[in-house]
């Protein structure tokens, strides 16, 4: 949830600095797509902003940023993520060319690891 939170507000931070308006869209996506209360949904965002704040160029940092949780992502999750950075990019514009690189890249990293995870599946032929 931590990385998909921080690749929701790079999204965002592509633009410039995250504006309150974006912050009052955002917390209640973490609500509604992370089942959390409205709490939890606003440590999430204020957690994560720190973590963005002195990036320039995400994309970059793709793979450090999933690392550790790319795993735990199902492909549903994975599509959901996408889709949640598309939205988020264009609350107030058109998706810049920034952003169409992180989606971009964070779309290429989770088809690498899912077909290296296939790839790996063994084999429950019998002979």
């Amino acid at each position: 949830m931590d990385a998909a939170a921080v690749l929701i507000l790079g999204t965002a931070k592509c633009e410039g600095e995250i504006s309150a308006g974006q912050k009052h869209v955002i917390r209640p996506i973490f609500e509604q797509e992370f089942r959390l209360d409205s709490n939890t949904a606003s440590d999430l965002l204020l957690a994560n902003t720190p973590l963005i704040r002195d990036e320039i160029y995400l994309v970059d940092k793709l793979e450090k940023i999933l690392e550790y949780s790319s795993t735990q992502f199902t492909p549903e999750q994975a599509t959901s993520l996408l889709s949640l950075m598309t939205r988020v990019g264009t609350l107030e514009s058109t998706l810049n060319g920034e952003q169409r690189k992180l989606i971009a890249g964070t779309e290429l990293f989770f088809e690498r690891l899912f077909a290296k995870q296939q790839a790996w599946k063994p084999d429950t032929r019998t002979w």
